[in-house]
């Protein structure tokens, strides 16, 4: 008996401990499913509360409550707040009682929410794993086991009981088993829902990536390149506009603040930032001066807000800059333009008035030439005079060219001819100074007025000299081009042909301000007295004058380079008739009508006119000139008519006169240049053209010219 209850006892110590141990396996295995299925319900939450969906994510903690052994289940926001709770109600009495006695295990599960790496929540739940139950379930069967075998070894004293035992426990486990296929079939139901949820979330990432994709292509799209910051001026995003205007991309610069205005623009560029940032200012087209990647400095147009979140929380700063550069070269353009023009006008007005004075000093000058014999000794102070007054008409040629007032004879030319001829005379007169000329076989020809690109050459060379007192070099190129379109200075050259020449000196060079200043007027580098500053602002006005384009390069201690670009002309080269030079005046017999409204033009021009022989009336205004021919319109052979008169101009009077008489024979005289105005009256059928001052010679050469050609040729 004793060996019998020793061994029953061994037996039941035995089977406890395998019951310790399978209930301490079992609880951890339980702990380690509930962990795994709270981080289940964490992300499948994740798109409701990102999308701030209270509605699903109710349902769902109540489904996943009803699903699995939960008492409550509670959904938290970022900031500890419950976004969402769900609580199974009150207990069964034998539950709280089970509880009271801690028979009952309860184990607080957490998992926080996460949406792309980012902690947005968490879920908490109170789980009461089946432990008891299982556990008294084992026990009991152990029990049976131990009863059985109990039993047994006492030869099955109570057959009876244990059947009834048995056949207790079997209608239990029938009811455990329903109770399970009940779980089983809450399971498949709680699954579909999960994969419905799963779907959704899919949907929806595809939309957001959708909506991701179309908000990089509005960016892109942008002509303008757009930059993303922070509110610290830390770069978010940039355009691929603002890596083509920049250089910089979005690799290089995220994270960084924003370096890449000048020094002397920053302290504007962090006012703007300030005022975005702290008062939600706009700025709209706000011009600064930046550096590109590659160090190069161009000027752009800033525009810039602030944006908020979802919430109406300021986030960012959101820029658009746009490159004006050019815009801002064209106002460069502009100003000089206009600059140009005003001084322009002034040179013209005084070349004009100064050629009127100059036509008085020279009108009076032929008039004592051909009253004085070649013997008399007055005779030479009074040619010195006349000299004189060329050099004055030399001087208002200059001021007409810079004024772009006209062109005095337009000719196809071949500029390698003429710049030959023209470097050959420089040459003689600067034996310190080597030349090297490089003329294009074949050059195009142009359509130039020959005299004035002499005197361009000629100004170029002069101040080429000046820039070499003690000797050096001078390279000529001529060459035919064909433009696409390219920058000369600040000017833009349209697309077309070409001719090209260049001139480029050895000298001492000059700073980037005196480029930019080269081409004014009275603008000189000279001491007082050296030099007018009219020379290089001749040359600009006589090549823009001729639709071309001029421009320089130059560099402390690496002499200059003149760049100009005349249009090509599809004209053949004409060639010069050489007509020999008159030693004294033509004279005729025919009346001439004289219009000018300066009376000293009038008394000197009528005194040269009857010199040469013929009838002179003169009128002071363009009315009275046409009231004088209509009433006798046959009796004239020639009108002398000046161009700028107060109440009628010349271009009115011409009409006029040639409505009384369509064979009138009209000759224009004027101190400006033969301009653009001069010349459409020329092409409406005005005989010739004069500019003031002239002399008796040139007066009587063009008379005959108009009225009596043959005597010209003779």
């Amino acid at each position: 008996m004793r060996h019998y209850t020793a061994k029953k006892n061994a037996i039941t110590i035995g089977v406890c401990m395998l019951f310790t141990v399978f209930v301490f396996a079992n609880e951890i295995q339980t702990r380690n499913k509930a962990e795994s299925l709270i981080r289940q319900h964490a992300l499948i939450v994740t798109d409701a509360v990102w999308n701030v969906n209270t509605e699903a994510t109710a349902e769902y903690l109540r489904l996943a409550t009803a699903a699995s052994r939960y008492s409550n289940l509670t959904v938290y926001e970022k900031n500890g707040e419950i976004f969402q709770t769900f609580d199974t109600g009150p207990e069964s009495r034998l539950q709280q009682f089970f509880q009271r006695l801690r028979l009952t295990p309860e184990i607080h599960l957490r998992s926080p929410i996460l949406n792309q790496g980012m902690e947005i929540g968490a879920i908490e739940a109170i789980y009461h794993p089946p432990t008891l139950y299982i556990d008294f379930y084992v026990m009991v069967l152990l029990m049976m086991l131990t009863a059985m075998l109990h039993m047994y070894l006492r030869s099955l004293l109570d057959k009876t009981v244990l059947e009834k035992r048995i056949s207790s426990r079997t209608k239990e486990l029938a009811q455990s088993n329903r109770v399970l296929l009940r779980e089983v079939h809450q399971k498949k139901k709680t699954s579909a829902i999960l994969r419905k949820s799963e779907e959704e979330y899919r949907q929806l990432y595809q939309e957001a990536k959708s909506a991701e994709e179309v908000y990089r292509s509005l960016i892109n799209s942008s002509a303008d390149a757009i930059l993303i910051c922070d509110l610290d001026a830390r770069v978010k995003d940039l355009s691929s506009a603002f890596t083509t205007l920049l250089g910089w991309t979005l690799d290089e610069l995220q994270g960084n603040t924003i370096d890449f205005f000048t020094p002397e623009e920053q302290d504007a560029a962090n006012r703007i930032f300030d005022d975005i940032r702290e008062n939600g200012a706009s700025y709209q087209a706000y011009e600064l001066q930046v550096l590109t990647k590659k160090e190069q400095l161009i000027d752009i147009s800033l525009s810039g807000s602030r944006f908020n979140n979802h919430q109406g929380h300021p986030i960012g700063m959101l820029f658009v800059i746009r490159d004006i550069s050019y815009h801002k070269k064209m106002e460069k353009q502009l100003q000089r333009a206009e600059r140009m023009e005003a001084v322009g006008t002034l040179a013209g007005g005084i070349a004009h008035d100064f050629n009127n004075l100059l036509m008085g000093i020279q009108g009076n000058t032929s008039l004592a030439l051909l009253e004085i014999s070649p013997e008399n000794p007055v005779r030479e102070k009074i040619e010195a005079i006349e000299t004189y007054v060329q050099n004055g008409q030399e001087l208002t040629a200059r001021l007409l060219g810079f004024a772009r007032g006209g062109k005095y004879e337009i000719k196809p030319t071949d500029l390698n001819r003429l710049f030959y001829e023209e470097t050959q005379l420089f040459a003689r007169t600067r034996k310190d100074i080597s030349f090297t000329e490089e003329y294009q076989e074949m050059l195009w020809p142009v359509e130039v007025d020959r005299g004035q690109l002499r005197q361009v050459l000629l100004n170029l060379y002069v101040n080429a000299g000046q820039a070499m007192p003690e000797g050096g070099s001078i390279r000529l190129v001529t060459q035919n081009v064909h433009l696409d379109g390219i920058s000369c200075g600040i000017y833009e050259i349209p697309p077309g042909r070409y001719v090209q020449t260049l001139v480029t000196d050895s000298g001492h060079g000059m700073d980037k301000e005196t480029m930019a200043r080269i081409f004014d007027p009275f603008f000189t580098t000279k001491e007082i007295g050296r030099g007018t500053g009219l020379g290089l602002a001749s040359a600009y006005g006589i090549v823009k004058n001729h639709n071309g384009y001029i421009d320089v390069y130059s560099e402390p201690g690496e002499g200059t380079t003149f760049t100009i670009y005349l249009p090509a002309s599809e004209k053949d080269v004409e060639v010069d008739r050489i007509v020999p030079e008159l030693l004294q005046p033509f004279r005729g017999d025919e009346t001439i009508l004289l219009v000018d409204d300066e009376e000293l033009i009038r008394q000197v021009g009528e005194k040269m006119l009857e010199a040469i022989g013929y009838t002179v009336v003169t009128a002071g205004s363009g009315k009275e000139a046409c009231e004088i021919y209509r009433n006798e319109p046959h009796r004239f052979g020639a009108v002398i008519l000046d161009m700028i008169m107060p109440d009628m101009d010349g271009g009115a009077v011409f009409e006029q006169l040639k409505a009384i008489n369509p064979q009138v024979r009209v000759m224009l005289s004027s101190g400006y240049a033969l301009n653009e105005k001069a010349q459409g009256i020329m092409a409406r059928g005005c005989a010739g053209f004069l500019q003031k001052p002239f002399n008796i010679i040139r007066l009587s050469a063009k008379l005959k010219e108009i009225i009596r050609p043959e005597a010209i040729e003779q």
